[in-house]
């Protein structure tokens, strides 16, 4: 059935928490009969839920364009950002050293002074300099770009376009078609 059934988006933390959102409302009042399941996970398990029909389209930056099996179009690029306190003098903190995936927490952590973070410009979208600030640091580490996957070959059902079309202006329907039939063409950014 086109208008009704399950979607299985398989994508990171980072996508599901600040990216996602707008994109699963959009597509609920569009397809109210669709049941949405998002599973969450790293950009290697992301590409292989694809793979192993687990998901009907997943989410990622890293290593998504890695594997041949799979038909990967660019969505944004977003760059890393450095997160502090407004009122945190960075010259004069004291280094600590704490890695965590998860952006929530590396903010929880410099909220509390334990000084400063690096994450996804997307998880800053909600802190607009309330209790931090964002810098930009796309100089240093470069940009990155956030892929949609499909399985080659697969089978998609209307409000699978419908959802890909919400998560990027630059993605249509016709284009995952043309991508999807192994049209020769660069779809980068």
């Amino acid at each position: 059935n086109r208008e009704h059934g399950r979607l299985h988006v398989a994508t990171t933390h980072t996508q599901a928490r600040y990216v996602l959102p707008h994109a699963v409302a959009k597509l609920r009042s569009s397809y109210p009969k669709v049941h949405i399941s998002l599973h969450q996970a790293t950009p290697h398990e992301v590409a292989r839920m694809v793979l192993d029909e687990q998901a009907e389209i997943g989410m990622a930056t890293e290593s998504l364009a890695d594997y041949p099996d799979l038909v990967t179009l660019p969505c944004y690029e977003w760059e890393h950002v450095l997160v502090v306190p407004p009122s945190h003098p960075l010259a004069t903190k004291e280094r600590m050293v704490l890695e965590a995936i998860d952006s929530d927490v590396i903010k929880t952590y410099v909220r509390l002074g334990l000084g400063v973070g690096i994450v996804a410009e997307m998880a800053m979208r909600e802190d607009p300099g309330v209790d931090l600030v964002a810098r930009p640091l796309g100089h240093l580490f470069g940009q990155s770009v956030a892929r949609v996957a499909f399985k080659r070959g697969a089978y998609l059902r209307n409000f699978v376009y419908k959802f890909a079309e919400t998560l990027s202006d630059r993605l249509s329907r016709d284009l995952i078609i043309r991508a999807m039939q192994g049209e020769p063409s660069d779809y980068s950014l």
